[in-house]
């Protein structure tokens, strides 16, 4: 039997292979050590490509300015001051990302352990953004389906208290079960428009907007189409996202309203050359608002599915 000293492993090596970001500071905030993961991230926020022997013994608040306005900055000289291990969770505008970083401090510097937790927050986020969204709906439909069922409920009673023609009373029935069907229908709409897209796939933007105003009653309107764009969506929720805003600019426009589709600096635009919102922009995009006989359900569904799509969306006046 032999027996042979086991070959010993570089910390440093174990440190790069870590998916975490790992560095160490002096008392000055000079760079005494760091990762691979780590250099990633301090050149990602410096944007200057730089070696790991580069960024050594700089001062992380030289090398990216905008850290002094960071978290880690203000923590850096309390962790050490007190001696005691710190924990937090900030966002960093410049990535675009949330990390959950620890402060380890001894007598000469600091030892910083950073997590990614972007993924986490975000799932957080929609969580939170879907359970509102629930609640709105619950909340909504408790009040909007109330009336359109009342109203269904006495017509019928005066229908079989009519001694001669009912028919007025049970086309107004019929009316407010229409609008009953509509309300779910919207309804189960919102609720979807959260989820996250089934399939994201290149889509010929200018295509589905065709598609998209075929399904649309536009009277007299005409559509003007603008863009040769292909954006990476799941081509059902933004047909239904296209066809609910061609339909708000017909309804709010004009019979012989001009609806423009275009494109903007990073997305597209839908514009009709009617009178505008007659109200607070941002209002237009709350559950159940509706200025006119709509649900008022459109164009919270539209914001649902392009936020689900990690976009945004807003109206503006003319």
């Amino acid at each position: 039997m032999r027996i042979e000293p086991q070959e010993s492993v570089d910390p440093g090596v174990l440190l790069d292979r870590m998916t975490d970001a790992f560095l160490g500071l002096d008392d000055e905030g000079r760079l005494t050590y760091l990762n691979e993961r780590a250099r990633e991230i301090v050149c990602a926020a410096a944007e200057t490509e730089y070696t790991v022997e580069e960024l050594r013994g700089r001062a992380l608040w030289d090398i990216v300015p905008e850290a002094d306005e960071t978290e880690l900055y203000r923590r850096h000289s309390e962790a050490i001051g007190r001696q005691e291990q710190i924990s937090y969770e900030s966002y960093y505008p410049p990535l675009d990302a949330w990390f959950h970083v620890r402060l380890y401090p001894s007598q000469s510097g600091l030892s910083v352990y950073v997590h990614d937790v972007t993924e986490r927050r975000e799932q957080e986020e929609r969580l939170r953004e879907q359970k509102e969204r629930l609640e709105a709906v619950a909340a909504t439909l408790s009040h909007d389906l109330r009336n359109p069922l009342t109203v269904a409920t006495a017509r019928l009673e005066l229908a079989q208290e009519t001694d001669g023609d009912a028919t007025e009373h049970f086309e107004a029935a019929e009316r407010a079960h229409e609008r009953i069907d509509a309300l779910l229908s919207d309804v189960i709409d919102v609720v979807r428009a959260g989820s996250d897209p089934e399939q994201c796939e290149p889509t010929d933007l200018a295509g589905l907007v065709h598609d998209a105003w075929e399904t649309v009653p536009t009277a007299d309107a005409d559509l003007v189409v603008e863009t040769g764009r292909t954006v990476e969506a799941d081509g059902c929720q933004l047909r239904r996202l296209l066809e609910n805003l061609l339909r708000n600019a017909v309804e709010h426009g004009g019979e012989a309203v001009t609806v423009t589709v275009g494109d903007t600096d990073r997305g597209f635009y839908v514009a009709d050359d009617g009178d505008g919102p007659p109200t607070d922009c941002d209002q237009l995009f709350e559950m159940g608002y509706s200025g006119g006989d709509g649900t008022g359900y459109g164009l919270a569904i539209v914001r649902g599915i392009a936020r689900s799509h990690g976009w945004e969306v807003a109206a503006h006046a003319k």
